[in-house]
């Protein structure tokens, strides 16, 4: 996976596989390094590989704003198709 933020890319399950089999789901993490949970057909968790993750630094307003405006362009399928 290219991106810790990347969540379009992520593969999507229910939240119950993660109650009912947590080895099953760390498994897909490992393999795709990461996995967005749904409980009730609504985004609820990202589970991310800590090996995946970045550290995060402090941005200025301005620049807060950019990454912002550019997350939400690149991630707006996702945002769409979670919004039905």
């Amino acid at each position: 996976m290219d991106s810790c933020c990347d969540f379009a890319a992520l593969p999507v399950r229910d939240v119950a596989l993660a109650e009912e089999s947590f080895a099953a789901v760390s498994r897909l993490v490992d393999e795709e390094g990461g996995v967005l949970l749904l409980k009730n057909g609504q985004p609820r968790y990202v589970l991310l590989a800590v090996s995946g993750a970045r550290p995060e630094t402090p941005a200025e307003d301005g620049a807060a704003l950019e990454i912002s405006r550019k997350l939400i362009e690149r991630n707006r399928q996702a945002y769409t198709e979670l919004s039905k």
